[in-house]
């Protein structure tokens, strides 16, 4: 076990309220942005063991056979994730950081796309390798690199949270995205309707995996160091979930509609300088 950093990795707050408690885990909020954090929490040394494929096993199903029909069932539920980016790059090189079981992989290069996935559990990278055929790196973000530049769209579906530190993963992505390549993060909303309804049994918690809790603010992509970077064309979603009904936003020359459920951002990355 460990403790969490004394102050907010997103605004260096040192001002915390008890969020929630559950048996013996409790979770933090920072008082300034509304960052969720588990303190204290499982060590790096720790997250493999937390990783193995019973965890994989409970979330995802067991294992599917490449061209089964449970196979294609569960590629038809990864659709709505291509359609989020689809319309802006049509092909190319994807990266899925916390890949886990490769069911979007899988569902990216049927649809044409060349792939690829980063995690950090060997269980789950032996049947995405060997099933599915799709070369997994194994691995935090501290011993992995890629050369710049290397894809086109790189997504994180619900990852950042199970994170010790986000912030390097998106610094990382920065660097590894093309010139107008485009980053997905997707993250539960713990200020959502969802979590607000149900909370000791919103299965957002997913303690002690969950080592974050974010909320439209405490999820701001801006918040990474960003030395070389500026946002381009940014494509961000409401706070799903945090209200009731479709709410409709202008970001950059994109209008994109909010549903109910997590945190979705999508930002398109331009190299500080470059113009479009």
């Amino acid at each position: 076990m460990e403790r969490a950093a004394a102050n907010c990795i997103l605004c260096n707050s040192s001002e915390r309220s008890l969020l929630y408690r559950q048996e013996d885990w409790t979770v933090y909020c920072c008082d300034a942005c509304g960052l969720g954090f588990l303190d204290p929490r499982p060590g790096v040394n720790e997250l493999g063991d937390l990783y193995r494929y019973s965890y994989f096993d409970g979330q995802y199903g067991h294992g599917l056979k490449s061209r089964s029909p449970e196979m294609k069932k569960r590629l038809s539920q990864e659709t709505h994730r291509i359609r989020f980016f689809r319309k802006i790059m049509r092909k190319g090189r994807i990266l899925d950081i916390g890949c886990g079981m490769g069911y979007f992989l899988l569902a990216c290069r049927d649809t044409g796309y060349d792939v690829e996935g980063m995690d950090i559990s060997d269980d789950s990278a032996v049947y995405v390798r060997g099933e599915l055929g799709i070369p997994v790196v194994v691995g935090t973000i501290d011993g992995i690199n890629y050369p710049l530049e290397s894809f086109d769209v790189i997504t994180m579906w619900h990852f950042l949270e199970h994170t010790p530190d986000p912030r390097p993963y998106l610094q990382k992505a920065r660097r590894w995205l093309k010139r107008d390549g485009m980053l997905v993060v997707d993250v539960p909303n713990y200020a959502g309707t969802d979590a607000r309804k149900t909370w000791a049994l919103w299965k957002g918690w997913q303690l002690p995996y969950h080592l974050y809790h974010y909320t439209l603010y405490a999820g701001n992509l801006e918040e990474a160091p960003r030395e070389s970077w500026i946002l381009h064309g940014s494509q961000q979603e409401l706070p799903l979930g945090a209200r009731q009904g479709e709410a409709r936003a202008d970001a950059g020359s994109q209008t994109v509609r909010a549903t109910d459920r997590p945190l979705l951002f999508g930002t398109q990355l331009r190299r500080r300088g470059e113009e479009g």
